[in-house]
């Protein structure tokens, strides 16, 4: 646009315009519009045809009404045209080609219900090709501008109702680049759509490249396959544990009978040739994620500060495991009270409880334990529920609630 205010004075090229285009208005008084289509409801064969077009100033669409009466005879005839002002904002012309589709087929529909024509035959012709290849392709596939209007074209009028003309025989041509009023009252192809259209039986043609141009607008779509990595090719031939420590204690069992031909273990599995399998492949495992931190810790050295077991303090069992002091030294505290359901449904009763909370004072872990009360008893058996998850602790953090230091005093 020109960019000038309100009360600013217009250049001489706008003046010019204006003055030309006010003197043309008269010529309206000499515009006749015929407001019969000659068409009644059940004789013959009606169709709905809509085009459009777009430039850099505009977008429109022209709607016409295509009737065969039973001698063959075809008559076109202009039902409602639409034209909208580009965006300011600048916008490609495949994308303003694209609204203008996209308004052609509002109109399309609102001109089918206006009109009770919901069950008439609707096509729509566009003259660039890579606005059909956008319409006959899934949504999906483009970017999120051409992906929206896609996806509504696609509910108003179906992909395959979509053709080609070419560009010498649109009519919506003339409403994007703009006529004089003289032109238009002569304009045939305005009024009466392009001349094939009233032959009996039109030929539909597609364009030389139909996906041309419609790469700009696909979707980047980035897809990560993760795979993982095993390094012990044993565990793959696996798809239980079970079966591994089995075969793992069959295979110590060989072992030590070939070591030993005078002590051979013979007989069913046992639980403690299971349990051997089991540490050794927990052995194994913990390997190959941290050999540098189980070296460093067999050489009593320090782990690196980069290690992600750094903070939790991990140490060597006797039978060479890395182990984590979750709770060794823990602080207890209390939280509630709350209201417990005995049971699920109607009629169920609400009882009070509280939660006992086990802070690791190492990693800040939590572990919860629901009481029914403040007492000793109930302290105790969520004491030991805990322990016998997490293990002893060392020491015990004391709150200055009373009921926690009397429960700890009980402990010592």
């Amino acid at each position: 646009m020109s960019g000038l205010d309100w009360d600013q004075p217009l250049s001489t090229n706008l003046q010019t315009s204006w003055t030309r285009f006010a003197e043309a208005l008269p010529l309206l008084n000499s515009l006749r519009i015929p407001r019969s289509v000659d068409y009644h409801d059940g004789e013959g064969r009606v169709e709905l045809h809509g085009f459009s077009d777009a430039s850099s100033w505009a977008y429109a669409a022209a709607v016409y009404l295509r009737t065969t009466n039973s001698d063959g005879t075809s008559l076109v005839h202009l039902l409602v045209a639409k034209t909208k002002v580009a965006p300011v904002r600048p916008i490609s012309i495949p994308r303003l080609e694209l609204c203008g589709a996209l308004l052609v087929a509002r109109l399309l529909r609102a001109t089918a219900d206006g009109l009770g024509l919901n069950d008439t035959p609707i096509i729509a012709w566009s003259d660039v090709a890579v606005v059909l290849a956008w319409i006959r392709s899934h949504p999906s596939r483009w970017k999120p501008f051409v992906a929206n209007r896609v996806a509504e074209l696609q509910t108003l009028v179906p992909p395959n109702s979509w053709n080609y003309v070419a560009s010498e025989d649109n009519p919506a041509d003339a409403a994007t680049r703009g006529i004089t009023l003289a032109e238009l009252a002569t304009l045939k192809i305005w009024w009466s759509g392009p001349p094939w259209l009233c032959d009996g039986d039109y030929a539909t043609k597609e364009p030389v490249n139909v996906d041309s141009g419609a790469e700009e607008e696909r979707r980047t779509v980035a897809t990560h396959v993760a795979r993982p990595v095993e390094d012990n090719p044993v565990l793959q031939r696996f798809s239980s544990l079970s079966g591994l420590l089995r075969v793992t204690a069959l295979c110590f069992r060989f072992c030590h009978n070939s070591r030993h031909p005078l002590e051979k273990i013979t007989g069913l599995i046992t639980r403690d040739e299971l349990e051997s399998a089991r540490l050794r492949w927990i052995r194994i495992a913990q390997w190959m994620d941290f050999r540098d931190e189980i070296t460093r810790l067999e050489q009593r050295k320090p782990l690196a500060a980069r290690s992600p077991l750094f903070p939790l303090r991990p140490f060597l069992d006797g039978e060479g495991l890395l182990r984590l002091p979750l709770f060794r030294h823990s602080g207890v505290d209390y939280a509630g009270p709350i209201l417990l359901c005995t049971t699920k449904g109607r009629g169920h009763k609400v009882t009070k409880g509280y939660i006992c909370l086990f802070i690791c004072l190492s990693s800040k872990a939590i572990h919860l334990e629901v009481v029914s009360d403040l007492t000793s008893a109930f302290f105790l058996t969520a004491y030991k529920r805990f322990t016998a998850r997490r293990g002893l602790c060392r020491s015990e953090e004391r709150q200055t609630s009373g009921y926690v230091q009397g429960r700890l005093h009980i402990l010592q």
